[in-house]
């Protein structure tokens, strides 16, 4: 049967079930029971409000309760890098739009999170957008669903609040900090860079409990911390975190970065010379 037949068949099996006074919850039961269909509650939440126009959905929260597993810790550990949550207020008066967003380059790391967010039960997008002003093209992950962005949110705020959801999923959180944040040298070290300490300690704690050697330093002209992992404990970090980008210098994530150098440098024939940071070290071994 075609894609579009069968949409349009669930579409009306929904929109009766709806009529008949049917709920989220029993109308996944129902699909899944007759058709083998899995909707998670944020796809049927776009189906109702904005393919049948039900606006008797049209202020009701998706349900959605966090629960421990890899994905989450995954997707903590991607928010407190480079995810961004926020509040967009509408034009209607008293309404607003609850946002979980992500801008990156790398459309593996993109699709990784968009996964991540859909296990959650979570409908997730992905947006492929060139920015003229960077000259480069740019993947952005979206997901507005308001439970899920408080929730990230508040951890956000309150980064103490994260370890009950990461515990015993360390591995999974450093893999989406690493990858939002991180970057192996060529000398073969990990650098994880954040300019709030109360996360870079939440590194250091998960690799301490991984058995990971790390040390800190505070680049006073940049106004971040680093967290160093020593050349010799690189390959033990890789393997156990099992990032999608940033794994090797000839991954495709350095080979971009690398051409990317080259053709800043062929524009500018007589590039700045970069000030050597001022940095402390803190061993925390």
């Amino acid at each position: 049967m075609p894609r579009r037949v069968l949409n349009d068949e669930v579409l009306r099996i929904i929109k009766e079930l709806r009529d008949r006074g049917y709920g989220y919850k029993k109308i996944r039961k129902y699909l899944k029971e007759k058709y083998g269909l899995e909707a998670s509650n944020s796809a049927l939440h776009y189906w109702i409000r904005i393919k049948l126009g039900d606006e008797n959905v049209a202020r009701s929260e998706i349900p959605w309760e966090p629960r421990r597993c890899p994905e989450l810790a995954y997707i903590i550990g991607v928010t407190l890098g480079d995810g961004s949550v926020g509040i967009i207020k509408r034009y209607s008066k008293g309404s607003r739009r609850y946002v979980f967003s992500l801008k990156v380059r790398d459309q593996e790391f993109a699709e990784a999170v968009k996964k991540a967010i859909e296990r959650l039960g979570l409908h997730c997008s992905i947006r492929k957008r060139y920015m003229r002003r960077k000259e480069a093209v740019y993947y952005e992950v979206y997901c507005c669903v308001k439970r899920f962005v408080v929730f990230l949110k508040d951890i956000k705020d309150h980064p103490e609040k994260a370890w009950q959801w990461i515990r015993e999923y360390e591995k999974e959180f450093l893999k989406g900090f690493y990858e939002s944040e991180g970057n192996l040298s060529i000398e073969g070290y990990i650098r994880i860079y954040n300019k709030r300490r109360e996360y870079i300690d939440m590194i250091v704690k998960c690799l301490q409990r991984l058995g990971i050697r790390c040390s800190i330093s505070y680049d006073k002209s940049n106004k971040y911390w680093i967290l160093y992992v020593p050349a010799c404990e690189t390959r033990r970090f890789l393997a156990m975190v099992k990032p999608i980008i940033k794994y090797s210098r000839d991954d495709p994530h350095y080979q971009r970065v690398k051409k990317e150098r080259e053709e800043r440098r062929r524009r500018n024939k007589s590039p700045k010379a970069t000030p050597s940071p001022h940095l402390y070290m803190q061993d925390l071994s």
